[in-house]
């Protein structure tokens, strides 16, 4: 499949998993969105309520709202951590 769910369910169909483990992952991955997306939109609405000028100017051309979106994520992330590893080793200092 072309998504993660989809290959949640493709590996308990295969039988890597069990049902109830593909349901926890599932389930895990759907709860764990209502929060970071709880948290994007109160930052949409503060930014636009402190910044009524923008929300004018989205109200009348919509197509900026992506625009708006898209700043407020870059301004406040839903997530302050995210890890990441190096492929490769690299020297330091």
């Amino acid at each position: 499949m072309n998504n993660l769910i989809g290959d949640i369910i493709a590996s308990s169909e295969t039988g890597a998993i069990s049902e109830n483990e593909m349901m926890a992952m599932t389930v895990g991955l759907l709860i764990g969105g209502v929060a970071t997306f709880a948290a994007t939109a109160n930052a949409c609405l503060l930014n636009l309520a402190h910044h009524p000028g923008v929300a004018a100017r989205i109200r009348k051309d919509p197509p900026l709202a992506a625009a708006h979106l898209e700043e407020t994520l870059r301004l406040y992330p839903p997530l302050s951590l995210s890890m990441r590893f190096a492929v490769n080793d690299v020297p330091i200092g």
